[in-house]
């Protein structure tokens, strides 16, 4: 097994162990905070638990496609009536624009929410690291 070097990889030649460079620190004296095993895993876990503000995309998405769903049903019955072609086209773009702006409203979504999750990973990283700088 191979134990890794201060401030690098661990290096392996030939199955043999050793550190290609040895770094000291001197101890310095900073404020901290003393926080109990039960504490800090109660934060790590309210920073997974983060609620989202990503879902108004989503809302939004399906409001749009309802929207666009029913101009489309809209369109079907006034051809059916012999409606003017005018008001037909502006059904048939209204239920495009529906459709368009739902598309965009879940790729909105996608993207906040998949940098939301990055967000947390990136905390929760960071905590671990902490831990393991402690667990000696």
């Amino acid at each position: 097994m191979n134990k890794p070097s201060v401030g690098g990889e661990p290096s392996d030649r030939g199955g043999s162990e050793y550190f290609t460079s040895i770094a000291v620190a001197d101890r310095i004296q900073q404020p901290g905070f003393v926080v109990t095993r039960q504490e800090w895993n109660r934060i790590k876990e309210r920073v997974r638990n983060i609620r989202s503000s990503e879902s108004q995309w989503l809302s939004a998405s399906y409001a749009l496609v309802s929207m666009g769903v029913s101009f489309l049903i809209g369109v079907a019955f006034l051809a059916l009536e012999g409606v003017a072609t005018w008001v037909i086209i502006g059904f048939s773009v209204a239920a495009a624009v529906g459709f368009s702006g739902a598309i965009a409203c879940w790729f909105a979504y996608r993207e906040s929410r998949g940098r939301r999750e990055d967000d947390i990973n990136i905390v929760i990283e960071d905590m671990d690291d902490i831990e393991r700088l402690y667990e000696r």
